[in-house]
């Protein structure tokens, strides 16, 4: 089957609020452009700001499509694939697999043809194209931004990226934190710049272009069951529950759990119920036994034991260094 060219007038188009039933990420504003044809539709989003424009694409594909875009600009941005698998020609150069679950860096000169094809099924991509100011104002803090910005001051020819690697629990933890809501400019410049720092973390370490990908349905399962455990903290959590809610397995779930988070699901809820502790200890003042509860532990004692053994003090003694408070103990 051919793949449908939407540089022709094959689609209408119009602008939409979003509705609460909405399958992907919503930018502030919370309205799309759409294109809609036999093909399927393409949803548009755009967010605007001095310091980049962030896109996101939702396309829901009958047919195979092929879209037909061109630089007008340099462009540097970070590329965020969030749900299907699709290919990308650059001026008839060899296709370039785009993978779901995976972030990367790359510049693209002005002028460049981009082709990029697409089968049947749901597809969800974002783009977070860096201004000028912005890109000098980061350049320094990593040498790979200071090339691509050295790519853009010298309007270099050729097509640039760093290697796309598979996110994880981290990065997608930014995510989700930054869309579905309204954030102000200044909480979304933060955002995007712990993304960054996030990418590089990962790519900085020996053998990051050889990690695996983990399917972006797992990174989505686990979030979830990381929002059900924060929601959840004061009643009683098992491995088993958590692994029968998202599906999987004992084995499994707690394999794919501690790849994303680097900790078991058991170290996970007990450091949720530290940290929940934590900030009832600063900012309240609930006496020992009432925070024990509120941060769903059984007991006084089992509270104790387990919040000195990570602080290496007691919460009392905790509490106290916190300075001038007359909070029960």
């Amino acid at each position: 089957m051919k793949y449908i060219s939407l540089s022709g007038p094959h689609f209408n188009e119009f602008s939409t609020p979003l509705a609460a039933s909405f399958p992907g990420m919503v930018l502030p504003g919370n309205k799309g452009h759409v294109l809609e044809g036999r093909f399927g539709r393409i949803t548009l989003q755009e967010y605007t700001c001095n310091d980049f424009r962030i896109s996101t694409y939702l396309l829901e594909v009958n047919e195979k499509v092929a879209i037909y875009p061109m630089a007008r600009h340099p462009i540097t941005a970070l590329y965020i694939g969030m749900e299907g698998d699709f290919t990308i020609q650059l001026n008839n150069g060899p296709g370039m697999d785009m993978k779901a679950g995976t972030i990367g860096l790359f510049y693209l000169p002005a002028g460049e043809q981009q082709k990029s094809y697409f089968d049947k099924g749901l597809f969800e991509i974002m783009y977070a194209n860096f201004s000028g100011p912005f890109l000098h104002s980061i350049a320094e803090l990593h040498p790979q931004l200071l090339k691509m910005q050295q790519a853009v001051q010298g309007q270099e020819k050729r097509v640039w990226h760093l290697p796309f690697l598979p996110m994880n629990g981290e990065m997608l933890g930014i995510i989700r934190k930054t869309f579905n809501r309204e954030v102000s400019p200044l909480t979304m410049t933060a955002r995007i710049t712990d993304l960054l720092a996030a990418f590089f973390s990962v790519l900085d370490q020996p053998g990051s272009t050889r990690i695996a990908s983990t399917h972006i349905h797992h990174l989505n399962t686990m979030m979830e069951i990381s929002d059900y455990i924060e929601n959840n903290l004061t009643n009683d959590i098992t491995v088993n529950m958590l692994a029968r809610k998202a599906a999987m397995n004992h084995y499994t779930f707690a394999q794919v759990f501690k790849k994303i988070f680097a900790i078991s699901p058991s170290e996970f809820v007990l450091q949720r119920r530290i940290h929940l502790a934590e900030q009832l200890l600063r900012n309240t003042a609930l006496s020992i036994e009432e925070i024990a509860f509120k941060s769903g532990f059984s007991d006084r004692t089992h509270f104790y034991k387990a919040f000195s053994k990570i602080h290496g003090i007691s919460p009392t003694k905790y509490r106290g260094d916190f300075g001038d408070t007359d909070f029960a103990t």
